[in-house]
């Protein structure tokens, strides 16, 4: 169980610091107390499901991005672009798409 607590902490913090957002911010945002994600950190508490969801909804990812650790390590990041890419017209998105395929090849 002391793995999975792990996980969950550090992907709380590998979020938050990619948002640049302190904890306390992060937990007085939430309607924590401002030592809320502090004692995560020092592992004297894990996060309840609701804080969870708190946090993915502050950061505007869904559950699946925060639990997807594999796939999705800048899930902060990923979401930000698709929603400007939504604003986007059709061949500003085949531009951007060709542009995306010339850096992964």
């Amino acid at each position: 169980m002391k793995q999975v607590e792990e996980i969950i902490l550090n992907r709380i913090t590998q979020i938050r610091l990619q948002k640049g957002v302190s904890e306390k911010q992060l937990s007085r945002d939430i309607g924590r107390s401002a030592s809320y994600l502090s004692a995560m950190n020092q592992n004297k508490s894990m996060p309840s499901l609701h804080s969870i969801i708190a946090i993915c909804d502050y950061f505007h990812i869904t559950l699946s991005e925060f639990f997807d650790f594999e796939s999705n390590k800048y899930p902060v990041y990923i979401s930000e672009l698709i929603e400007k890419i939504k604003h986007l017209n059709k061949t500003q998105i085949k531009i951007l798409s060709e542009l995306i395929d010339s850096m992964i090849q």
